[in-house]
C-alpha cells in the first residue's frame, strides 16, 4: 500500500472516534494522525482546568451561575456609600493693593519718617516736601485776593456815583455805563485772584503724603533733599492682608464656597504655614467652555503677599461613588430601593460620567431609608432585561421561585432544535 493511501485511512479512522493504530503493513505511524490527536487532547485538558467564561448577557436563566449572581447584589443606605471628597487646587497669594506714593506737586524732600518695613496706617504722613515755597505762594495769593477786593468796592462807589449823577442830570449814560464795565472787570479780577489763592492752598496741602490706606513699606523710592516731580514715585505701600487667587473648576464651585462659609477652606504654604479663609468672590472664566473660572479668596490672617500654595478644602456635598453607578439601556444612573423589601429600580442621573463622584445636588430630597446597590448591578439589569422579578434576593431562602421558575423556562425556550430531536437508534 502506498504511504498517501496509509494516511488516509488513519484520518478516516481518528474521524469515526476509532482508536489510534498501528499499520503493521505500513511499519510506521502516521504523523499527521498524531499531531491531531495531540491538539484534541490538550484542547480537553484546558476545557477542564480553565472552563470558559460567559458574559453576564450570555447566562442562560436558570443557571446556577445566573442565580448566584442575581443573590450576590449587596445593598447598602445612600448615607453610609456617599463619600465627601477632598479638594486640591493650586493658589497664590497676592496682596489687596499694592502701589507707589507720590506726591501730587513738585518740590524737594524736606521728611522721610517712614523707613522701609513699616507699618503705617490710613493717613499717617509718609513723606513731606519743604513748604517755605508754598506756604509764600499763598501770602502772595491772599494779597492778590485783597487787591483785587479792593479795587471791587471802588469801582462800586463809581458805579453808584455815576448812578446819582444822572438822576440829577449831571452825567450822561454813557458816564454810567462805563462805571458799570469796570465794575464787572474789578469784580472778574477779584474771582479769579480767590480761585489762585485757592489753588496755592490745595498745593500747600499736597505737600504731605499721607498712606491712602493700612499697609507697610516695601519700598523707598527717594531721598532727603531730592527733588521729585508731579507723580514721581516715592515709596510704595502694600496692603498686610493677602488675598488668595485660583482656578477652580466650575463643577467645585457651589461646593468650595459652601466650605468658605463652614470655615473649612484653608490657605497651605510651601513653607508649611496654612491660614484660613473667610470670603469668596468670583473673578471670572479664564478657559474655553468655562471650564475652570478664577476665584479670589480673602485669607483671614496676615499672610505674605506672593506665597505659592495651594487651597485644601473637603467638599462638604455628597457624592457617590464612581464604583456605585453604572449604566441601563444607555443611561447613567444608580440602582436604588426604598426599602428592603422594596423592589428595586434604576434610578437615571443625567450629570454621571463615567469614572467620576457624582455630586447629590439635591440630596435633601432623598429619604434615609433609600438604599443603593453597591454590588451586583449586573444582575439587576439582567433581570429588568429577562422580565424577571427584581424582587429582594437573599440565599438560602424560597421566596423567589417564581424568578428561579421564569429564568429555568426563559433556558428552556433557548436549547438549539438539534438537542431537542431523540436520539437515532
Amino acid at each position: 500500500m502506498k504511504p498517501a493511501i496509509a494516511s488516509k485511512m488513519s484520518l478516516t479512522a481518528l474521524a469515526r472516534g476509532d482508536a489510534l493504530s498501528f499499520d503493521p503493513k505500513l511499519g510506521r505511524l502516521s504523523v499527521l494522525a498524531f499531531v491531531q490527536l495531540s491538539l484534541g487532547v490538550l484542547i480537553g485538558y484546558a476545557s477542564l482546568v480553565f472552563p470558559p467564561t460567559a458574559r453576564a448577557d450570555e447566562v442562560p436563566p436558570g443557571s446556577e451561575a445566573a442565580m448566584a449572581a442575581v443573590a450576590a447584589v449587596r445593598w447598602q443606605p445612600w448615607t453610609a456609600v456617599v463619600v465627601f471628597p477632598e479638594r486640591l487646587v493650586s493658589a497664590r497669594l497676592q496682596a489687596r493693593e499694592d502701589a507707589p506714593l507720590a506726591f501730587e506737586v513738585a518740590g524737594r524732600v524736606q521728611a522721610l519718617p517712614v523707613r522701609l518695613g513699616d507699618r503705617v496706617a490710613a493717613g499717617d504722613v509718609v513723606a513731606r516736601l519743604e513748604r517755605e515755597p508754598f506756604v509764600q505762594a499763598v501770602r502772595e495769593a491772599e494779597a492778590a485776593l485783597a487787591a483785587a477786593q479792593a479795587r471791587v468796592r471802588q469801582a462800586e462807589r463809581l458805579r453808584q456815583q455815576a448812578e446819582r449823577l444822572r438822576r440829577e442830570r449831571a452825567a450822561s449814560d454813557e458816564a454810567v455805563q462805563s462805571a458799570r464795565e469796570k465794575l464787572e472787570v474789578a469784580q472778574l479780577e477779584a474771582a479769579r485772584a480767590e480761585a489762585l489763592l485757592a489753588q496755592a492752598r490745595w498745593r500747600l496741602e499736597r505737600t504731605e503724603l499721607h498712606a491712602p490706606y493700612d499697609g507697610v513699606i516695601v519700598e523707598r523710592l527717594a531721598a532727603l533733599g531730592q527733588w521729585m516731580g508731579a507723580g514721581q514715585a516715592v515709596l510704595r505701600l502694600r496692603t498686610v492682608a493677602a488675598e488668595a487667587f485660583a482656578e477652580v473648576p466650575r463643577a467645585w464651585l457651589d461646593g468650595l464656597a459652601q466650605a468658605v462659609q463652614q470655615g473649612q477652606v484653608r490657605f497651605e504654604a510651601l513653607d508649611g504655614t496654612s491660614y484660613t479663609v473667610a470670603g469668596l468672590s468670583e473673578a471670572g472664566v479664564t478657559t474655553r467652555a468655562g471650564e475652570m473660572v478664577a476665584v479670589r479668596l480673602t485669607v483671614a490672617a496676615e499672610a505674605p503677599a506672593g506665597g505659592v500654595g495651594r487651597l485644601r478644602w473637603r467638599d462638604p456635598m455628597p457624592h457617590l461613588p464612581a464604583a456605585v453607578l453604572s449604566t441601563h439601556r444607555g443611561d447613567w444612573g444608580v440602582w436604588v430601593r426604598e426599602a428592603a423589601d422594596a423592589t428595586p429600580r434604576f434610578l437615571s442621573l443625567p450629570k454621571a460620567r463615567a469614572g467620576q463622584p457624582l455630586a447629590l445636588t439635591e440630596a435633601n430630597r432623598w429619604p434615609a431609608s433609600r438604599e443603593v446597590a453597591v454590588f451586583g448591578q449586573g444582575a439587576l439589569a439582567w433581570q429588568k432585561k429577562h422580565g424577571a422579578s427584581t424582587a429582594p434576593v437573599t440565599k438560602g431562602h424560597d421566596e423567589h421561585a417564581e424568578l428561579s421558575t421564569k429564568m429555568r423556562q426563559d433556558s428552556a425556550a433557548q436549547v438549539s432544535p438539534q438537542k431537542q430531536r431523540p436520539a437515532s437508534n
